[in-house]
């Protein structure tokens, strides 16, 4: 099976990566799980203003495009074309690499559970949206 890039709407990708880093900057802000996050990462809040947070924001859009990208080349593959397909779709690809990979971070990072919920939680809500957005933007 080939990729054709002709079958996937760009535009699309792109919105899916920003509503992405969109929902994350949300997810981590002060007002809802950021205090927390920022507390078990051992992250002041200048921290988060200096290059250091910079580069990593550019480096996550640039993740972000890419799992978007290669979402909607799987969504053209499996020929999803309603919600609740991509919906069940973005479930199980969190649950099968999202997931699965927090989880070992956690385990190996030795941060409470609390920071697996978040993290994974961000990653699931991110994965849905994403799926949604590129089912729908045909």
């Amino acid at each position: 099976m080939m990729f054709n890039i002709e079958n996937i709407n760009l535009v699309a990708v792109l919105i899916a990566a920003v509503i992405s880093m969109v929902i994350g900057y949300i997810w981590y802000s002060q007002g809802v799980f950021g205090k927390d996050w920022m507390k078990m990462m051992g992250l002041k809040e200048s921290a988060m203003k200096g290059d250091m947070a910079k580069k990593s924001m550019m480096a996550g859009f640039v993740a972000e495009l890419l799992t978007a990208y290669i979402l909607a080349h799987l969504i053209n593959i499996l020929g999803v074309i309603t919600v609740p397909e991509a919906l069940q779709l973005g479930f199980w690809l969190w649950l099968g690499f999202r997931a699965t990979l927090e989880i070992g971070n956690q385990l190996w990072g030795g941060h409470p559970m609390k920071m697996f919920y978040i993290n994974s939680g961000y990653r699931l809500v991110s994965m849905l949206a994403m799926a949604t957005i590129l089912t729908t933007w045909v």
